[in-house]
């Protein structure tokens, strides 16, 4: 790692959970289920995947990792019933196990590294990987040079939202497309790796269809619960987008949300049936 992190402070992220997918075919389900091509994992690089409905539809949004005899996927807490239901529903041609691992995840904050965009997870020592624009996680069986703080998963998730890393949450289950949430420029897909469940959809929104809403960023002075899936307004009260992630720290309110490119982008920006708060694009 670099000197300025060298020693940095692990925090545990309670929020994150890991689900091992191991046995002699593993690769070939997930390769048949993701939208990533999931031989380019390696014990030094990971990637973000979707796993989708047949109408391409994101059920699940989660990090690859290597892992023992397999993979890990680590997800949000709420996703991994969905996931693991899915995945054994195919799991059964193949001979691979898909449990939920004891293992936790610890989240540090350090500078700013070169080629984000395009790396995502890209190791930084032996056990450390980077995520976001100057962030870093790790996998551990023994969290216990953890700091166990409540308000560290707000921080984590606004960090998030900042760096434009979008999440599925349990209320927007199957309601985006990956390339609602930018997920080819995040590259979280791959166009040719062969087929997958929801590739004919997804292969038709990159190669025909014309986009005409994009996932931004938007943000408004207060705290605020903008709850994932809901709608958005304009000022003449009619709907222009959708919230896909917001998390509220330290005084502001911040959101991906799907906005439609008509909209400008000064515009105000409104919780459908209700007077506030009155979000802008950054």
């Amino acid at each position: 790692m670099d000197k300025n992190t060298s020693n940095p402070t692990w925090y545990w992220l309670s929020d994150y959970k890991v689900l091992h997918v191991s046995g002699e075919d593993s690769v070939k389900l997930l390769q048949g289920q993701l939208t990533n091509d999931i031989t380019q994992v390696t014990e030094f690089k990971g990637q973000m995947n979707a796993l989708c409905t047949p109408q391409g539809r994101i059920q699940s949004l989660f990090y690859v990792l290597k892992g023992e005899n397999g993979f890990l996927l680590i997800m949000t807490d709420d996703l991994v019933e969905i996931t693991q239901t899915t995945l054994k529903k195919y799991g059964v041609f193949y001979k691979v196990n898909i449990e939920p691992s004891g293992a936790q995840i610890l989240g540090a904050f350090g500078e700013t590294r070169q080629n984000w965009s395009e790396l995502h997870l890209t190791q930084t020592d032996t056990d450390c990987f980077n995520w976001g624009s100057s962030r870093f996680i790790k996998v551990t069986e023994s969290p216990n040079e953890a700091i166990k703080e409540n308000s560290v998963m707000q921080q984590w998730q606004f960090a998030d939202v900042l760096d434009k890393l979008p999440q599925i949450q349990k209320d927007s289950i199957g309601e985006f497309l990956p390339h609602n949430l930018n997920l080819p420029q995040l590259k979280a897909v791959s166009f040719s790796k062969g087929c997958y469940t929801g590739q004919e959809v997804i292969a038709r929104m990159e190669y025909k269809a014309k986009l005409k809403s994009h996932m931004r960023l938007i943000s408004t002075d207060g705290e605020y619960i903008l709850k994932a899936g809901s709608q958005l307004t304009d000022d003449s009260g009619s709907k222009v987008g959708q919230v896909i992630l917001s998390v509220a720290y330290h005084g502001q309110t911040s959101a991906l949300a799907l906005i439609q490119d008509k909209v400008e982008k000064s515009a105000k920006l409104i919780p459908f049936d209700q007077n506030e708060p009155i979000l802008k694009q950054v």
